[in-house]
């Protein structure tokens, strides 16, 4: 098992609302605002948490360049921790 997957699943894992977004974004690409309204959190919590997400590299915005509509969606790493928390 890969040491990044490991650490990725304690990452995740130690918020709930960390392991809540990556289950939102398991089901495809979403903005910070569908996240908010998904999970009943402040899109400044969203973004904070999307900003450790990404830092992380679970996490990766598709359009960074765009002011408004951003698109996040789980990185490769992101998709295989995800998988690994599901089988295990």
């Amino acid at each position: 098992m890969e040491e990044k997957i490991v650490y990725a699943t304690t990452y995740i894992k130690s918020s709930k609302n960390r392991f809540n977004l990556v289950g939102i974004l398991e089901n495809g690409m979403k903005t910070p605002s569908e996240i908010a309204n998904l999970t009943n959190l402040r899109l400044s919590q969203i973004s904070f948490l999307l900003k450790g997400l990404k830092t992380e590299k679970i996490v990766e915005c598709i359009n960074e360049n765009a002011k408004r509509g951003r698109l996040y969606k789980l990185t490769d790493l992101g998709k295989k921790t995800v998988q690994f928390i599901e089988e295990n």
